[in-house]
């Protein structure tokens, strides 16, 4: 469903069961508790322990690890087709711009850098990943950009809205500007959507960014001279 949440909408589905992540409100899980069997997912979880979890609670276990094996096998696949593209211990670093600028640590755009396409993490991102394993990402000043340089940068961008006026002006500004990987042409930009954190986000953006790699494409979802 579309947010905020239409109760009445959830009213009249009749669902026999709902399931929401673990940052719901308490008072909006009242509500679901009231209309039906209601359980909450831990946000924290990665995706490999969701999907055990929801497999384990509608009795398809089998199709879930088939969903995690085949996600490993994707990742072998474009690990080997990038080996000449993707350099020994080369470092890769996603942000995100989405109400302020945010560092990605394991999950989320993190998990297809480092999971899915074996990129390192910069040293700050790795030791953010050490003191906390569910971390997703971090909120960061545009003056501490530095501490998070590496050889690539990928970027999650808002297409349109308030949002993609102010990264038109970060990606103007000398803090960005200066970054060693943007100088050396080695960012590339995806729409907002592609940074989302589930099974069928996660195959799309391997996909997605892989092939970009292959074909040396830099924006390959929405160009920048397309937002507003």
């Amino acid at each position: 469903m579309k947010e905020p949440i239409d109760i009445e909408e959830l009213i009249a589905l009749k669902p026999d069961l709902i399931i929401y992540p673990s940052y719901t409100p308490p008072a909006l899980v009242s509500e679901f508790r009231r209309i039906a069997t209601s359980l909450d997912i831990n946000w924290k979880d990665n995706v490999n322990v969701r999907m055990r979890k929801l497999g384990a609670l509608f009795g398809k276990e089998q199709a879930a690890n088939e969903w995690i094996s085949s996600y490993a096998n994707r990742s072998e696949y474009w690990q080997r087709t990038l080996k000449d593209q993707i350099g020994h211990k080369e470092t890769a670093v996603a942000f995100v711009y989405h109400h302020g600028l945010f560092v990605y640590t394991g999950h989320h755009f993190g998990h297809t850098l480092y999971n899915g396409l074996g990129f390192e993490p910069p040293d700050r991102v790795r030791e953010l990943m050490s003191n906390d394993s569910q971390m997703k990402w971090k909120r960061i000043s545009l003056e501490s950009i530095h501490a998070y340089s590496s050889d690539r940068i990928f970027m999650a961008l808002p297409a349109f809205g308030p949002d993609a006026a102010r990264v038109r002006q970060l990606l103007e500004d000398e803090a960005w500007l200066t970054l060693p990987a943007v100088q050396a042409g080695k960012v590339r930009y995806v729409d907002l959507s592609l940074a989302n954190y589930n099974p069928i986000t996660l195959n799309d953006h391997l996909e997605a960014i892989g092939a970009s790699m292959l074909e040396g494409l830099t924006d390959f979802t929405i160009p920048y001279s397309q937002m507003t």
